[in-house]
């Protein structure tokens, strides 16, 4: 089900890295290996607590114009990003942050009692968590007033379950290849997973807009 359209951020065009298969998957190691490298210094950099948001969303950004075709300067590019977002991306992620906060107290005092209560809380911190997903990667592709984000990113996590399922599948991926590799994180696994979120969500947000579009063209007037 297609949700409102909303005014898509610019990205420029760029060429494709010349290589065959091989090489070009080497290089995309490499590169997801830098930036990983820059989502962890970054948020230390900020102090974890305000530098996480903003590494996020550069991780994005630089991760949608990959996936578009722009080359773009790894460092420089995410730099800029994180600089300039760096205040935005906290308010826009800071209510998930919230609710994430009150759902693991929550868990934190019930876990040991299991029960029904602690499956439900469980499956509330992961919706926040797809939430938190959508809206960071939205925030790369729309531009919208920064109170509108986490609304839309709910709205188009219950209009999208397919799109949503693809995200809970790739993140429980990058979980289980931590928690069986656990080196993986600090080398590969963030930046690794950020790029695909952002890969799905990109495709999907383009598939939706062809969709109201579509809708719009054909609707009587």
């Amino acid at each position: 089900m297609s949700t409102d359209t909303m005014p898509r951020k610019a990205v420029a065009n760029g060429a494709r890295l010349p290589g065959g298969r091989l090489y070009d998957a080497a290089e995309l190691l490499g590169w997801l290996a830098g930036l990983n490298l820059l989502i962890v210094a970054f948020t230390i950099a900020g102090g974890v607590v305000i530098g996480l948001a903003p590494a996020l969303v550069a991780a994005a950004s630089v991760s949608r114009a990959r996936v578009r075709g722009d080359a773009q300067p790894l460092l420089r590019t995410f730099a800029a990003v994180w600089r300039r977002e760096l205040w935005r991306a906290n308010a826009v992620l800071a209510p998930f942050a919230v609710i994430a906060l009150l759902l693991g107290a929550n868990l934190y005092a019930f876990g040991p009692g299991g029960g029904v209560l602690v499956v439900l809380l469980w499956v509330a911190l992961a919706v926040v968590g797809l939430a938190a997903t959508f809206a960071m990667t939205m925030y790369t592709h729309y531009d919208l007033p920064v109170r509108r984000y986490a609304r839309t990113a709910v709205r188009y996590l219950l209009h999208d379950l397919p799109a949503a399922a693809l995200v809970a599948v790739v993140t429980v991926l990058a979980v289980l290849a931590t928690r069986f590799v656990p080196g993986l994180l600090p080398v590969l696994t963030i930046a690794a997973w950020i790029h695909a979120v952002t890969a799905i969500c990109v495709s999907c947000y383009a598939r939706n807009d062809r969709l109201v579009e579509a809708g719009a063209t054909t609707s009587p007037e």
